[in-house]
């Protein structure tokens, strides 16, 4: 089974934060945001792959969690 995730938005209310990265990849105690709602899809055991709908920065996000490799869950990106 896939899920989507949307990560796409600007972050603006996290500003600063979000002026050079893109909230996705935000880190909250050592571990970019997105981490955790990966990590709560993998406690699905249907759940094999996880489409990630970007938007800003899509590139800097790719590169962080590249196909998936690690993490347990395939990862494929749309923009």
């Amino acid at each position: 089974m896939k899920a989507i995730l949307l990560a796409g938005g600007k972050g603006t209310r996290l500003r600063p934060l979000t002026v050079h990265t893109p909230k996705p990849i935000v880190p909250i105690f050592n571990r970019p945001f997105l981490y955790y709602q990966i990590d709560l899809l993998k406690q699905v055991p249907e759940i094999d792959e996880a489409i990630l709908s970007l938007n800003y920065q899509p590139r800097r996000i790719e590169e962080v969690f590249g196909e998936g490799e690690g993490l347990g869950l395939r990862l494929r990106y749309v923009v």
